[in-house]
């Protein structure tokens, strides 16, 4: 960029209708708030390593939820990349390629590492936006409106097993130190009543 230096696509010779790392490189989107994509990538890629460093040698919380959190905004914006490049760009930077697929790479392996940080941060977010766009728009609605889309909701994951999986995996959080035993049932969280919220017992 600063150079003026585009390095040679090697795929060009096999895709040279898709291939052109110039055209990508040299176009107005390799650039972000004044600073080439390159440069961004290599701070982003910089600042990861000596993260993942400090997460296998502490293993702190602090610098595991960093981790999965500077994985999944990489993995963000690789997508993004990936669309102007195909769809916008309609050609493909062989480099910005393996960048975003290392990207993925990265986001895949945390998703089964980080289990417990990929819940906090998917709880975290979720957080965020009920309290400040779906409540909001909830409280605009008669209330026993909700009560009843909510219980319908319910029912509609408690009839497909698959549907409580994916909602299981982002949000379940399992922990031995949380198991309770009531009235000789084994839990393996605390047990929680929201009184008057389900008084027909229809989710049971």
């Amino acid at each position: 960029h600063y150079t003026n230096l585009i390095l040679p696509c090697t795929i060009n010779h096999l895709v040279p209708f898709l291939s052109d790392c110039g055209l990508v490189l040299r176009s107005k989107y390799a650039i972000l708030f004044g600073i080439p994509l390159a440069v961004l990538g290599l701070i982003h890629y910089t600042v990861l390593t000596l993260v993942i460093g400090l997460a296998l040698t502490s293993r702190k919380k602090i610098w595991l939820s960093w981790l999965f959190l500077q994985v999944l905004i990489g993995a963000v914006f690789s997508m993004y990349f990936m669309y102007l490049q195909i769809v916008v760009i309609k050609n493909i930077c062989i480099y910005c390629t393996l960048s975003a697929l290392n990207s993925f790479a990265l986001f895949m392996l945390s998703n089964f590492w980080l289990v417990n940080e990929r819940k906090a941060v998917a709880v975290y977010f979720m957080s965020i936006v009920y309290r400040y766009v779906i409540k909001r728009i909830f409280f605009l609605i008669n209330p026993e409106l909700i009560h009843k889309c909510m219980l319908a909701y319910g029912e509609f994951l408690g009839k497909f097993p698959w549907k409580k999986r994916i909602v299981g995996f982002f949000l379940y959080y399992g922990n031995p130190h949380l198991r309770q035993k009531i009235l000789d049932i084994e839990f393996p969280n605390p047990v929680g009543l929201a009184a008057g919220f389900d008084y027909n017992a229809q989710l049971t």
